[in-house]
């Protein structure tokens, strides 16, 4: 029995068909591949293995575009066959990759990047055994399949990505044995393009003598960080893996020192290295004070938090602590940031087994805090709360809070405030004889605590086994809670997230996370300034592989979750317990626990007391020291986490206020674990970023100050250079203006490049032609420090007008010249039916160029803004005479053309054929019998100025391209050819040189044989004169009225001449040539006018030949 490919049946079936398909399956007798087979038969299903593997493989992929390590299998008990890893690729061309397969095995490779010309390769050592499959990626995916020809080869064009797909995976599959398959993508476009820095660079939250810089590009390429004491670094960390997602760790850094950096990056092609302006760090190593020691393993709460912040910097930290036999809840507070504390103050002693307080402080400096007890040693678990008015001296008799439940305790309490300062609070119900059977309640005050409306249930999630919820307000006063609900054993526990707009009436709970599987069941959360709901979870990232998972909600919208945060140690660790807060300035806040696998238990133990669910705990301690990692978003950008432990001490527990204070500190607490009865608790305010304490100023502008002729369209940016980051908010219409003298001010985009430290301004109408233009940029916009722009250089920040930057340029005349189109023909090197047809502007147009062949217009795109070269492709159904015509339109509305001729001919294998040219002075003749297969070819007179002009400085030869170049036969010349020397047919080689080919002469037919096809010209023969000449000019004497006089120049080597003509009196009258000449013959003709051109007398004159080496003069005869 083949259990394997039994597994990839019944798995596959169960992903496409549902459970209840596989489960009958399953339930037949017979456990082989044909037993599954007759199963599905009898079900009216007809597939064969073969169908169901290359349906697995798809269908892998569209579960895991990722393509991570584990895959998607999620919790199956199926083994399924090792796949090879993925290959990505973004720019083009791609050298020959090889891959070997095993049987039943497949290999990805996702193709993005657009290049209209890009066309891949695909061969297969068993074409047979192999299929080949390309999944495009779009909003309703398709699939293409790939047919092998008798060599085992196939093609695929990849010109759709970036247009009607997102990108295309190559899927290639090995049905039996192993297999080679090998793939290339060819090109036509030169990369010249170095990669571009699309976000960042950012700092990681510096700790432990170490800091992490991020930065992302718009196509794979390597990573550079120079850094050092000053901007002329002095220090490099690089990593040659090719990413767009480029992360840097620089280690043994000095603390409380302040580094200069910048980051680099160099593509695939060696373009680059793009690197971005100069930044700075600070170091810095946090420390954890003690604030108490406990002989509890969780003497706060799991999400409730235990830490609050007033505004007066004031920190408040709630916890319980056992005092006998009994259980009570402690207040402390800090009022010099956490380095002292003050004694302990017990919140209440009239209630017993307190435990999990969750703590909130008003504007007025009130504290709230809410806490589960028990009435009596024998009653069930309450919520109670309590409230100070003095800044935690003293405190309220408890209220009881849940309603009174004989069977069921009331745990896991959280607090929040509304804005009107009456706090509300969250728990949830736990029935001990059914795993904790429960659900969410709601209460809350509307005379800021004194008085309590009866708490209600709110979760309406349909497993009722919720666990800890965290509640929170946005700036409208709407209520959002969020909790978890399920079983682990079941895969049934979930992330859950509902809201009330008045606390009354609340919405369904909406389902955030789909596993199943949540590690520890906390759900982490909070709101924004923006009311934008942050929700925070530990979750299998993939089996055994637990991350944290973020997501956001927004008008009950959720985004699709993704891990922000994993294990240091990989696979063998796991990142669970978050913490969320935040800050005024938009920026997100995560603390998180980060232990060795081994140490958890794969879900939190809940239990009925806190004390007694140690062997988590325990097991923690004993394999070795969790430590506590900060991270956070700026801009919706997770930077890497930075451990803020990092010791021998197991660290656990971590927690943040709601809200963080103070421009660049986060408040940090978390439990260092001494003993089985010594837990730690230990606070530090850590600086998350060090910031300029001087203005910002601008270091750079385009235009500059008083500039001219500056182009007045609009789709030419202004932009100006900070010496430093700024607050991006800062940057709008209000503080940056854009006025002309003509017409008035200016509506602008406003876009800031964080790597460059630049602020672009796109005008969104033309200037006027001929107009002044003024920019100003206002002293409001401020660098992360709060402070204005220093306009005035004093290194003070003087608010505005004194301190706005100003500056002022004029922009050029009004644009009357048509745009000049070159135009370039190029044949695919397989698909020989297509042409590419190229258009190049040598200034911008308003769209694309519109070129027809004939009548059939063809669809152009833009391959370069730098260049303004578009590209389009023509197929070719016929051969015969054709014409190309190209119009553009400039941005000043001026129309320019090209027209170009070409032919085109269908050659047979059978029979060969004949291909002339539009003028008629070439043939390509091709015998029967030297073609592989039935191909097109083409051939085009190139201009002087065309895309494909192949003639260098003082060559006029006219050239020719025919294609495709794998193509060989007969090529014939029939033209005339002026000069001394043999005339002979050369073929440009790939290196730009010119190459003899054997060539036959009969009267003014020349013709040669050729291997391949290129781009053709007749000259004169190349052979080197051995000495300087200069020849008598023929005709002599000559008349000013006919065609001239002609001479020729012998140059031994490559030379810089002049070639004039004097008069009798030494006077030079016309300069024919001044630079440099290759070695060879050169033909000059003259017709007998000065440099203005005009005639000249009758008479004698000399030319004259002039260079370094050599100086030869003749005479010539003017008649009238």
């Amino acid at each position: 029995i083949d259990y394997e490919k039994v597994a990839l049946w019944t798995y596959y079936l169960g992903e496409k068909f549902g459970p209840s398909l596989i489960g009958q399956i399953v339930q037949q007798p017979e456990n082989s591949v044909e037993g599954v087979r007759a199963a599905l038969q009898t079900k009216g299903i007809a597939l064969s293995f073969e169908d169901i593997f290359i349906h697995f493989v798809l269908a892998n992929y569209l579960n895991n575009p990722g393509l991570d390590a584990q895959g998607y299998y999620g919790y199956r008990t199926i083994t399924l066959p090792p796949f090879a890893p993925s290959g990505d690729f973004g720019s083009y061309p791609i050298d020959s990759q090889t891959k070997i397969l095993p049987a039943f095995s497949s290999q990805y490779i996702r193709f993005y990047g657009q290049d209209s010309t890009a066309m891949l390769t695909l061969s297969s050592l068993r074409p047979a055994d192999t299929r080949a499959l390309i999944l495009q990626m779009a909003d309703q995916p398709r699939v293409e399949k790939l047919v092998f020809d008798s060599q085992g080869k196939t093609h695929a064009s990849l010109k759709a990505i970036g247009q009607s797909v997102k990108n295309l995976v190559l899927t290639g599959v090995s049905l039996s044995g192993v297999n080679t398959f090998a793939y290339s993508v060819s090109t036509e476009i030169e990369d010249i393009k170095p990669p571009l820095i699309t976000s960042g660079p950012q700092e990681s939250i510096p700790g432990n003598n170490s800091i992490t810089i991020i930065w992302k590009t718009d196509e794979y390429a390597t990573s550079v960080v120079e850094y050092g004491l000053t901007a002329q670094y002095g220090r490099t960390a690089r990593d040659s893996t090719l990413t767009t997602d480029h992360k840097i760790v620089l280690n043994q850094m000095a603390t409380n020192t302040t580094y200069h950096y910048r980051v680099g990056s160099v593509d695939a092609r060696d373009n680059g290295p793009t690197y971005s302006a100069d930044f700075t760090f600070t170091t810095a190593t946090p420390t954890g004070e003690p604030i108490v020691t406990l002989a509890q393993s969780h003497a706060y709460g799991y999400l409730g938090r235990s830490l609050a912040v007033d505004s007066d910097q004031t920190i408040h930290f709630l916890y319980h602590e056992k005092n006998g036999e009994n259980r009570f809840i402690y207040h402390q507070k800090s009022a010099d940031h956490g380095a002292t504390w003050s004694v302990p103050v017990v919140v209440d002693q009239t209630c017993v087994s307190g435990g999990m307080p969750s703590v909130a402080v008003d504007s007025l400096h009130r504290v709230h805090v809410c806490w589960h007890a028990k009435a009596t040693a024998n009653s069930t678990y309450g919520i109670y709360y309590s409230r100070s008015d003095d800044g935690g001296s003293t405190w309220s008799r408890p209220q009881p809070i849940s309603p009174p439940a004989a069977d069921h305790d009331q745990l896991y309490s959280a607090i929040a405030l509304d804005r009107q300062q009456n706090p509300h609070i969250v728990w949830n119900t736990a029935l001990y004889s059914d795993y904790f059977e429960g659900d969410v309640y709601h209460a809350w005050s509307q005379d800021q605590g004194a008085t309590w409306q009866p708490g209600s249930q709110i979760s309406r999630s349909a497993f009722h086994h919720c666990f800890v919820p965290t509640i929170d307000f946005d700036s409208k006063g709407r209520c959002h809670v969020t909790y978890s609900d399920g079983r682990f054993e079941d895969q049934s526990l979930n992330a859950y997230y509902l809201r009330s707009d008045d606390g009354i009436n609340w919405d369904n709970s909406v389902q955030i996370s789909t596993s199943g599987v949540l590690y520890d069941g906390m759900i982490a959360m909070v709101v924004d300034a923006a009311d934008l709901v942050h929700i925070a979870y530990a979750d299998n990232y993939t089996p055994g592989d637990i991350r944290i998972m973020y997501t956001s909600v927004r008008s009950s919208e959720v985004a699709p979750p993704q891990a922000i945060a994993a294990s240091s140690l990989g696979i063998e660790g796991h990142a669970f317990h978050p913490s969320l807060s935040r800050d005024d300035r938009g920026v997100i806040y995560l603390l998180y626990c980060d232990a060795p696998a081994t140490a958890g238990l794969n879900k939190l133990n809940r239990a009925r007391e806190e004390d007694i669910d140690a062997l988590r705990w325990n097991r923690l301690l004993a394999a070795g020291a969790g430590d506590i990692y900060l991270s956070l978003s700026r801009n919706g950008i997770w930077l890497p986490g930075a451990n803020v432990t990092s010791d021998a001490v197991d660290s656990q527990n971590p927690e943040m206020p709601n809200r963080q204070s103070g421009s660049d500190a986060v408040h940090l607490l978390w439990m260092s674990v001494q003993s089985e009865t010594a837990h730690v608790a230990r606070y530090a305010r850590l600086n998350t970023r060090s910031v300029s304490s001087v203005p910002p100023r601008v270091v750079n502008r385009y235009p500059q100050a008083d500039a001219v002729e500056v182009p007045y369209f609009s789709v030419y940016r202004l932009f100006a250079d900070f010496d430093q980051r700024i607050v991006s908010d800062s940057l709008i219409p209000e503080n940056v203006i854009l006025r002309g003298e003509k017409s008035g001010t200016l509506s602008a985009v406003l876009t800031y490049l964080e790597d460059q430290k630049r602020l672009l301004i796109s005008p969104v109408h033309d200037f006027q032609p001929e107009e002044m233009v003024t920019v100003r940029l206002r002293n409001h916009i401020t660098n992360e420090a709060g402070l204005g722009l220093d306009g005035n250089g004093n290194g003070v920040d003087d608010g505005s007008p004194e301190d706005d930057v100003e500056w002022r340029f004029t922009t050029q005349a009004r644009d009357t010249l048509a745009p000049t189109l070159a135009i370039g023909l190029l044949q695919h090197p397989v698909l020989s039916r297509y042409l590419s047809v190229y258009v190049k502007s040598r200034e911008k147009l308003v769209s694309a160029p519109v070129v027809h062949i004939g009548e059939e217009k063809i669809a152009m795109s833009l391959l370069n803004a730098e260049t303004g070269l578009y590209k389009g492709d023509y197929r070719l159904n016929s051969g015969g005479m054709m014409q190309l015509r190209a119009t553009g339109t400039d941005l000043a509305g001026n129309e320019g053309r090209s027209d170009r001729n070409f032919a085109a001919a269908l050659l047979t294998v059978a029979q060969g054929g004949v291909l002339r040219s539009t003028d008629g002075h070439v043939q390509l003749h091709v015998s029967a019998g030297a073609l592989a297969e039935d191909a097109f070819a083409s051939i085009v007179r190139i201009e002087p100025g065309d895309l494909t002009d192949s003639n260098a400085n003082g060559e006029n030869e006219p050239c020719y391209a025919i294609l495709p170049e794998q193509m060989n036969g007969q090529i014939i010349f029939t033209q005339a050819v002026g000069g001394s020397g043999s005339p002979v047919i050369q073929r440009r080689d790939a290196d730009g040189r010119w190459v003899d080919l054997a060539t036959v002469r009969e009267g003014d037919r020349l013709s040669a044989s050729t291997p391949r096809m290129g781009v053709f010209r007749v000259t004169l023969s190349d052979q080197l004169p051995e000495q300087y000449q200069l020849s008598q000019n023929y005709p002599n004497p000559f008349s000013t009225g006919n065609t001239g006089t002609s001479f020729q120049v012998y140059l031994p080597q490559r030379q810089s001449v002049e070639i004039a003509v004097y008069n009798l009196l030494g006077e030079k009258v016309c300069t024919l040539l001044q630079g440099t000449l290759h070695p060879g013959v050169h033909r000059f003709t003259w017709n007998g006018r000065n440099a203005s051109g005009s005639p000249l007398a009758a008479g004698l004159y000399f030319y004259r030949f002039s260079s370094r080496d050599c100086l030869l003069t003749k005479k010539m005869v003017i008649l009238r």
